[in-house]
């Protein structure tokens, strides 16, 4: 095949359409400068290339698609999994939370301490926080003052606790610290 030049007239062209499920995602276009450059076995090749192409095209189509879905899926799952853990009016963590990981974080503790020199020792508490009295706020100034109450005092329990300590709600207005 003689080689092409820039401006020269196309004699021989095949348009073949990549189909998929009855309709038309593309076209393959196939020129040469030569007459009757395709014969019927060249033309064979192209509509199993187009085949091919289309269903490669659909098969990445639909991974894209899944990837999104699985990403939002997954933003879904965490989000719900944060509602799951976590007290709604507060923002402490739950009962569930301390119920769900405490055995976890417990054994990996054990695990860490092992690995611990004999002079260091493990530090693990638990701190029983119980706003005393509280009854007579929600009675005297209302239920929302009394959220508002216990939300300022989540709020100083975080600030005061290290990163990695758990306040977490128990239950009315008693909390725990890990």
């Amino acid at each position: 095949m003689p080689s092409s030049k820039i401006g020269q007239i196309m004699k021989s062209f095949i348009y073949q359409p990549l189909i998929v499920d009855k309709q038309i995602i593309g076209v393959i276009s196939i020129q040469s400068i030569n007459e009757h450059a395709y014969n019927t076995r060249y033309q064979k090749m192209i509509r199993t290339l187009a085949s091919y192409s289309a269903i490669a095209l659909d098969n990445a189509n639909a991974y894209i698609q899944i990837e999104e879905k699985n990403l939002m899926l997954n933003k879904a799952i965490n989000s719900l999994e944060k509602v799951a853990i976590t007290d709604q009016l507060t923002g402490a963590y739950n009962r569930y939370y301390l119920e769900k990981f405490l055995n976890k974080d417990l054994a990996k503790l054990k695990r860490e301490y092992l690995k611990l020199d004999d002079k260091e020792t493990l530090n693990y508490g638990l701190i029983m926080v119980d706003a005393d009295h509280f009854k007579q706020v929600n009675d005297v100034y209302g239920h929302g003052a009394g959220d508002k109450v216990l939300i300022q005092l989540v709020s100083i329990l975080i600030q005061t606790c290290r990163e990695y300590d758990w306040v977490i709600r128990w239950g009315g207005e008693e909390f725990i610290i890990v």
